[in-house]
């Protein structure tokens, strides 16, 4: 529940950052279902990606999608992310910059049912190579 609030937020998000940077800023999620919802219910139903793999999540068909920011960081480097979900580990490692998280709250009938994180990171420079490799 709350996916058109979350949506709703990322696009006002992607508005900003696109004034200010002349560019469409990526959008991206910390766990394996997040790009799905987020694509489907943003405007214009943009591409987007998960974090999922290089933050220990469960895998997901989008690492076998190519290019993505965690298996091909050199077609990324440079770009400016919206980041929906918990704080990145070593995130200055991994972006220029990024700013505090703003918290999303969808409420039904006043009582709030769903929250999250929007996190705006500009710069990619890659994650770090992964220690193990997981099984699927």
């Amino acid at each position: 529940q709350g996916w058109r609030t979350l949506a709703a937020e990322l696009d006002r998000f992607r508005d900003r950052l696109q004034r200010e940077t002349g560019a469409e800023p990526l959008v991206a999620g910390m766990l394996w279902k997040m790009p799905g919802e987020l694509s489907f219910y943003c405007r214009g139903q943009p591409e987007c990606y998960s974090f999922g793999a290089a933050l220990a999540d469960r895998h997901s068909q989008y690492e076998l999608w190519r290019p993505n920011p965690v298996s091909d960081p050199d077609a990324f480097r440079g770009k400016d992310f919206l980041y929906v979900g918990e704080e990145i580990p070593d995130a200055p490692r991994i972006f220029d910059s990024v700013e505090p998280p703003i918290l999303v709250v969808h409420r039904d009938g006043g009582i709030p049912v769903a929250a999250w994180k929007i996190w705006v990171c500009r710069g990619f420079r890659g994650f770090p190579p992964r220690q193990s490799k997981a099984s699927y």
